[in-house]
């Protein structure tokens, strides 16, 4: 990601994390930080189809193939943010020892 979308995006711990979940462009981050998904375990543990009506707020004003998002879709990107999640915690328990 180059700078400049950085600075439009606003640098923050929560959203960087959200940004290495695979499948998630800044805007659909953005999306679901605004809809109250502001790490991937929430992501992760979330309802699917919640995540699903997030992710059409930002996907709504496009038009093309390409932004057509599914359920499938929304289930992909959990799988992604739940091993972000583990991942982050299996570090931390690490840390704390």
């Amino acid at each position: 990601m180059n700078t400049q979308n950085w600075v439009m995006f606003g640098q923050n711990e929560e959203l960087e994390e959200l940004m290495t979940i695979e499948g998630l462009s800044i805007e659909k981050s953005r999306a679901l930080y605004e809809a109250g998904y502001i790490n991937a375990k929430l992501i992760a543990y979330a309802k699917p189809y919640n995540l699903y009506k997030a992710l059409q707020s930002v996907i709504g004003w496009k038009d093309t193939e390409q932004s057509i998002i599914s359920i499938e879709d929304v289930e992909t990107i959990q799988i992604a943010a739940k091993r972000i999640y583990l991942k982050i915690a299996r570090k931390h328990k690490r840390h704390k020892k």
